[in-house]
Formats: C-alpha cells, structure tokens, sequence
C-alpha cells in the first residue's frame, strides 16, 4: 500500500531511498526470497517513475534479484511474474526469458490472470496476434473483471482491424480507468466522429445520434478529463477533449481543451503538421464562441491555410461572420479550386458562396451560383436544400418541384441505408420549415403545395411531417375546430413530437387559463419526444418549452 502511495505521489526521490532500505535488509536477511523480490521490484518502479535513471547496471540488478528470489522459492506464481516483467522491461528486453517466466508463474497458479495477460502483451510485442489473443481469453477465462486483459483484446482487435476494437476499449474503461484504455478509446471515439461513413453508422434516422452513441461519447470525455489530469503535458489527449467536448456541443470548454493543446505543442516546437491541426481545430472553436477576429489571426499564422480544403473553409467562414463579405468571397472561391476531386464538397463550398450573395441581396448572383452547385454531379443535400428555400422564397414553383424531383433521386442512388435516413431526415426538416413558411405567408396555392409535399414526405417515410399539414390546421383554426383536430392527432400517435408541439401551441395561444393542466402535461411529453431527434430540433423544441414555461409561470 506504501509503495502504491509513492508512485502515485511521484516522489522521486522517495524511490532511491525506498530501493538502499530494502537492500540493506537484504544483507542483514540474505536468505529472505520475499527481501530479494522488493529490492528488484522497487528497482523496476525506480526506473519507472525516473526513466533518466534507468542506466543498463540498474537493470541488471533488477534482474539479478528476482532471479534470486525465484532460486530461493520457485512455487511462488507473483516472483515468477515479476521476473517476466523485469525480463520483458525496454532495454533489459529478453524476450525468451520473459516467457518461461509468465509460464512457470501459471503453472504455480492456473487462474493467474495477471500472467496471462502479461503473457499476452509479450506476444503482441513479438507481433504473434494469435498467441496474443489466445492469452488474453485465457485472462479473461480466469478473471473477467481483470482490465489488462480487455485493453489486450481491444489492442488484438486493432492490431486486425475488427469493429469491436471500441467496443473493447468501452468496457476496459467501464471496469477501471487505465491511462491506456482510456486513450484507446477516445481515440476510436473521435476516429469514429471525425470519419463520415462510421459516423453515420451511429445515427438514428438521420442527424442525430442515438442514446447509446451518445452514452460513449459521454464515456470518452469523462475519461479524457480524468487522463489530462493525471498527464497534463499529452498534446494528443487534449485534442481529443476538444473533438469529444466540440461533438457535444460545449464550445467554450473545447476552445479551452484546444487551446492547451496549441500551447504544449508550441512549447515543445513540435512539427508544422501537427502545429497546422491544433491552429485549425482553435481557430474553427473561436469562430463558434464569436471570436472572429482571433480565428482570422489563427487561420493566418497556419502555414499553407490557402492550400488546405478545411482550413481555407474555416477563414471564409470566419471573414463573412466578421461582416467582409469582399474577403470571404476571396477565400471561398480558392476553396473552390481545392475541390477538383470532391464534387461534392465543392457543391457545399458553391452554396456557402450563393448565401452571401443572398444575404448581400444579390439574387441572380446567388441563383447563378446555385445551379452551379447543382450542375455539380452528385449536389449536396445541402446544394438541393438551399435551392428549394430559394425557389419557395423567389416563387419559382417550378424550379421547387424540380428540386424536390432530384432529391427523390439522390436519395435512392444512396446504397448505404444509414446515408439514405441521414437524408430523408434532412429533406423532411427543410420540407417541414418550408410548408410552415408558405402557410404563414397566405400564398393562394398553399395548400395545393402542402399537400404536394405531404406526398413527397409520404414517400420518403417521414411520419412526423404527414402528421401535421400547416395549411388545413390554419383553416380549422379558423373554424374553431383546430383543438379537437389536433388532440386526435395526439391521442392517435403518442410520442410524436410535431403533434405534441402544435397541441401545447394552440393551447396556449387559443384557450389559454382554460387548459393549464393539459398543458403542463403536453410540456412534460414534448420533453421527452425531443430525445431521439436531431440537436438542432432539439434545441428549437427546448426554446419553444421555455417559452411555454415562462408563460405558465406567470398565470
């Protein structure tokens, strides 16, 4: 326990001390196999904790005294076990001794999962994976709850490529915390974020992530907090904070994690590479917490940021919300140039362009750029979801229907299912915006279009939208009847989420103190609904529940 207490305290010096007591009790008790066993053991734990100490004649030592204590009581499996570890230490590295050793610590003591594990890291040293593997199941067999041996099958399993590796690395994690299966799996975490086909493999039904991907970023980010803690000096473990904290939408507390990667690095003059990826992810976390001019600064002092797809993005991005237009259209259409291999990604960048002529009331310049991110085989989602907001806010009609036309088609070339939700997702939510916008606007063919799009969504399987048509709810409004339509709706499809919403809506803006319980309850349904849907719609839905509270509050 003592020893435990120091190498966690770190006291060095403690250490050299701790390593002359032991061996003066062994020349007082020279027969003392128990005696031998400390003094190689404090050896190895010395050299650990100051590796600037680990000279080849304190190796040796280490060796020579565990070979002792063995000599002196061979049944013992823990002096076996530690001459297995001081055999397999960097720099001692004698690899054939090692294994005796794990094997004589296991036949004293069959259900030794310590020796097998350590049997099995051996083996994945000397890259022999299927030895490796058997070893950590043996582990596993003699003691499930033992943690090496799940960071060995989850290393097993990376070292083969096989899709548990995370999964394997959750659970070590799960069982304890180890520096190394903590790592491990933050980086698989943010493998799996940062990487567009796994990512949608953990999406439910489109943009947002379900409860148990959630729940494993949740994982990865206790870990990384508790890892940078313990390492406060790993460049890498607060870059994946950042990416982990970033996924869950906590931008200041990323723009930190980001920023004490950037300063480790800088201080530890690490390669350009490197220094380019810290910049670029503190520079893209500064344009999410409104420090614009600071992302400008960073995306500057990035060497090569014009050359770089993502970087330049991340400047354009960051010029236009400092209000340069002039400078974000410069940037913007270098970024273009980047593009020549990704059609897709330069359909995306040609979208961001038409926004800002949009947003500078350059219409046909915007429309001009639009079909050019259209004529772009395959559009983005993006591409097709800009030109039907546009064509609904020109009344291009025409142009509406042609747009809705191909992004039926988009979605049935996609081969990957979770791809094809991703994007019937995404159409419904901009369906569902527009209808409600043309409704609202009294267009004299608004319901012959929001019956048209309650036929696309129709087809793309999206109940929640046909559910609820905006223009016969506006109309049965205004023949009293909007509250009897909209509680059948509700009692016939509990859980869903629009109907709940437009219930607790009319509630509260038609009949008012009459019905102040049922709200409280149409809230409390509303809260709960919102869980599987995408952040976005979560946090518009949680706004609207504030509202509705803060009006509750007051009667």
């Amino acid at each position: 326990m003592f020893m435990s207490y120091v190498l966690a305290g770190s006291h060095v010096q403690w250490w050299w001390l701790i390593c002359r007591a032991y061996k003066r009790a062994v020349e007082l008790e020279p027969e003392s196999a128990c005696l031998w066993y400390d003094v190689g053991t404090s050896y190895l734990y010395a050299m650990q904790v100051d590796p600037t100490k680990a000279s080849s004649f304190l190796q040796e030592a280490a060796l020579s005294c565990l070979k002792k204590a063995v000599s002196l009581d061979p049944t013992s499996y823990v002096y076996w076990n530690a001459l297995g570890v001081a055999a397999a230490y960097p720099g001692i590295e004698k690899f054939s001794l090692a294994q005796h050793a794990f094997i004589k610590s296991i036949r004293a003591l069959q259900d030794n999962a310590m020796a097998w594990a350590n049997l099995g890291v051996l083996y994945l040293r000397k890259d022999q994976i299927e030895l490796a593997y058997k070893a950590f199941c043996n582990a596993q067999s003699a003691d499930p709850s033992y943690v090496i041996s799940w960071i060995g099958q989850a290393l097993v399993a990376e070292t083969m490529g096989r899709v548990e590796k995370m999964d394997l690395f959750s659970h070590s994690t799960e069982l304890a915390y180890t520096s190394e299966g903590s790592m491990g799996f933050a980086y698989w975490v943010c493998h799996t974020l940062t990487n567009l086909q796994p990512k949608m493999l953990l999406l439910k039904s489109g943009c947002g992530l379900n409860d148990a991907a959630s729940k494993l970023l949740l994982l990865a980010r206790d870990c990384m907090q508790k890892y940078t803690v313990r390492h406060a000096s790993d460049t890498s473990a607060f870059n994946y904070l950042g990416l982990l904290y970033e996924n869950e939408g906590l931008h200041h507390s990323a723009k930190e994690a980001f920023k004490r990667s950037l300063q480790l690095l800088e201080t530890s003059r690490a390669n350009n590479h490197q220094l380019n990826i810290a910049r670029e992810n503190y520079a893209r976390l500064l344009c999410y917490t409104g420090d614009y001019v600071e992302a400008i600064m960073m995306y500057e002092q990035t060497e090569e940021a014009m050359e770089m797809l993502f970087s330049c993005c991340g400047l354009g991005l960051a010029w236009n919300l400092s209000s340069n237009s002039q400078k974000s259209l410069q940037v913007y259409t270098q970024a273009v140039k980047l593009c020549d291999n990704d059609n897709t990604l330069k359909s995306s960048v040609l979208v961001a362009i038409a926004m800002i002529h949009y947003a500078a009331g350059e219409k046909n310049k915007c429309k001009t750029c639009l079909f050019s991110a259209f004529q772009t085989p395959p559009p983005s989602m993006h591409c097709l979801a800009a030109l039907a907001v546009f064509s609904c806010l020109t009344d291009d009609w025409s142009l509406f229907t042609a747009t809705l036309t191909e992004m039926l088609k988009t979605i049935e070339w996609q081969a990957d299912e979770s791809a094809a939700a991703y994007s019937m997702e995404y159409i419904s939510l901009v369906l569902q915006c527009i209808s409600v916008h043309v409704a609202k606007k009294g267009h004299p063919t608004a319901k012959k279009f929001c019956t048209e799009i309650d036929n696309i969504c129709g087809k793309l399987k999206h109940d929640d939208f046909k559910l609820y048509n905006p223009v016969e709810a506006t109309g049965l409004v205004k023949q009293g009847k909007n509250f009897t339509h909209l509680q059948k709706m509700y009692h016939s499809h509990p859980g869903n989420l629009w109907s709940i919403l437009m219930l607790a809506q009319t509630v509260a803006s038609e009949l008012k103190h009459r019905f102040v319980p049922l709200l409280k309850i149409y809230v409390a349904d509303a809260l709960q609904a919102v869980q599987g849907h995408p952040k976005r719609v979560q946090e518009l839905t949680k706004l609207f529940i504030i509202t509705l509270n803060n009006w509750l509050a007051k009667l």
